[in-house]
């Protein structure tokens, strides 16, 4: 995840934290004499535990010589003259911190600032549509020119349960722009064309309530991975046998050996030719006529020798290839 560390300068009368876990923050009564007051505070963007620096400032009025008292959770943490600096730790998920600044200065005015927050965590979640084999259970990566969704999952600390994840604004950026035609009210999903997947993305989403209470950015990279091609051992009775990858160096213990290629993070949902085509050479020479996943090898004259066997996938996709290839050394 990237995060951009980012000081902000606002209104000690209306202070707003916009967290990667989302920290709720309540509207408060401005103060008559709060423009004369700024705080700033770093990290913009902290995450749960991480502690938040504060700071005052005036152009108006010398801070030096005012009495500031910082409190935690109503607790008063501390005080003094000239106090412009403070830092806390925040709580983690589903609590709640609550800072609060009196400011009296020498001029006689009084200045008094509560910031709750309330946390929330958002996850995004991704899934692409490229294919596995059957009984896979690893996750399904996207390679250059495959589509890929985006989920924004959000997590509502208790005291925001009410709000339901379909109740709130999603706001989605690609690479620093914002997606208008993607974002919206209750919109939590994101889909990608193949056109947008072809190099390393930056994806991020911004979820507001509708009375901008909850305001969570939770940002991630895309990185496209390349397809695989592996080949396994095959059975005329049972087919492609999953647990017996046939990589590096293999012996053939029978006088014949059926192979099948399976390609793997493809952009196809099938797998078998015409959608995918498929090459083999066997110790550098094409074995002619077979663009077929499969190939039947034999030892018929009962020798002994090494033959290395050489498998490649080709799909096209969009005015482009996707491919693979793989090979091993069987030996005899």
């Amino acid at each position: 995840m990237k995060t951009r560390i980012i000081k902000r300068v606002v209104g000690l009368a209306i202070i707003a934290a916009v967290l990667p876990f989302g920290f709720a923050h309540a509207q408060f009564a401005t103060d008559p004499n709060a423009q004369s007051v700024l705080v700033t505070s770093t990290p913009d963007s902290p995450q749960p535990g991480d502690t938040v620096s504060f700071k005052v400032t005036s152009y108006l009025s010398d801070l030096d010589t005012a009495s500031i008292t910082w409190y935690v959770n109503g607790r008063k943490v501390s005080s003094g003259t000239g106090l412009r600096t403070f830092s806390t730790q925040l709580g983690a998920v589903g609590t709640k911190t609550t800072v609060k600044v009196i400011v009296r200065t020498q001029e006689g005015n009084t200045i008094t600032q509560t910031m709750p927050f309330s946390s929330v965590n958002v996850d995004l979640l991704w899934e692409a549509q490229s294919y596995t084999p059957p009984f896979y259970e690893g996750k399904a990566l996207f390679t250059p020119k495959e589509s890929v969704r985006v989920v924004a999952v959000p997590h509502l600390s208790r005291s925001t349960a009410s709000l339901s994840p379909t109740n709130l604004i999603y706001t989605w950026s690609k690479d620093g722009r914002v997606l208008g035609d993607a974002s919206g009210y209750g919109r939590n999903t994101l889909d990608l064309d193949a056109s947008a997947t072809y190099k390393s993305t930056d994806i991020s989403v911004t979820v507001t309530s509708k009375d901008t209470s909850i305001n969570a950015t939770k940002s991630i990279t895309l990185d496209p991975s390349a397809p695989v091609l592996i080949t396994y051992a095959a059975s005329p009775a049972l087919g492609t046998l999953y647990n017996i990858a046939l990589q590096g160096d293999m012996k053939l213990s029978t006088k014949e050996l059926n192979i099948a290629a399976v390609p793997y993070f493809f952009n196809t949902a099938n797998p078998a030719y015409p959608n995918v085509l498929y090459s083999w050479d066997i110790n550098g020479s094409p074995v002619q006529n077979n663009a077929n996943n499969s190939l039947t090898v034999r030892n018929d004259a009962t020798t002994t020798g090494t033959t290395q066997i050489s498998a490649t996938a080709n799909a096209p996709v969009a005015n482009t290839n996707q491919s693979a290839d793989t090979s091993f050394n069987l030996h005899f």
